[in-house]
């Protein structure tokens, strides 16, 4: 054996010896080690991030949302209790909203997906979107100021109207990729 291969293979097995810190919000983000190799690495797992259900503003200091500066924080409460319960979802750092809408094919999707990118360009204002077959993943953050804001709220609820208009259904319901009409699988 060379001596560059012994020392790239004594450079890939250093064994190390970690220990998962404390994790000072662990009732939002579980963390999971996996050991492979000699080697650790640390996963976050996205949890179901919501508030109590009740209309009260009493915000549990973790999960409290960081609104943007010079914000309406009452207002912006109020709204997003409302979101919550219509099932957004705060974002790791509780300064977005994530949802994701079904729609029965992918023609629907992208609908849903045009008409709220035109209403984006009307307000400059635009989110994360992933699209799949019969599915719309939307994030809304505010980058500056950076925090939730009036913005997020608006066009949450927009996405919500809109998807009851263009016809979106539950999970399970959606549309799922199948093979092609006429191939042999």
């Amino acid at each position: 054996m060379s001596v560059a291969r012994a020392s790239s293979r004594l450079f890939y097995h250093i064994p190390r010896r970690v220990t998962p810190p404390a994790a000072p919000f662990s009732n939002v983000v579980s963390r999971a080690w996996r050991h492979h190799s000699g080697t650790a690495s640390l996963t976050s797992i996205k949890t179901a991030r919501q508030f109590s259900s009740s209309r009260s503003s009493n915000f549990s200091a973790a999960m409290e949302p960081k609104f943007s500066e010079g914000a309406d924080v009452d207002q912006l409460k109020a709204e997003t209790t409302e979101l919550l319960e219509n099932e957004w979802t705060l974002d790791s750092d509780q300064m977005g909203f994530e949802k994701t809408f079904y729609f029965p094919n992918f023609t629907k999707a992208l609908d849903f997906a045009t008409t709220v990118g035109i209403r984006c360009k009307s307000k400059n204002h635009h989110p994360t979107m992933t699209i799949k077959f019969g599915s719309v993943h939307i994030h809304w953050t505010t980058h500056h100021p950076r925090g939730l804001s009036a913005k997020d709220t608006f066009m949450a609820r927009y996405c919500d109207e809109q998807a009851k208009i263009i016809g979106a259904v539950k999970k399970g319901e959606h549309a799922k990729c199948a093979p092609a009409p006429g191939s042999k699988a």
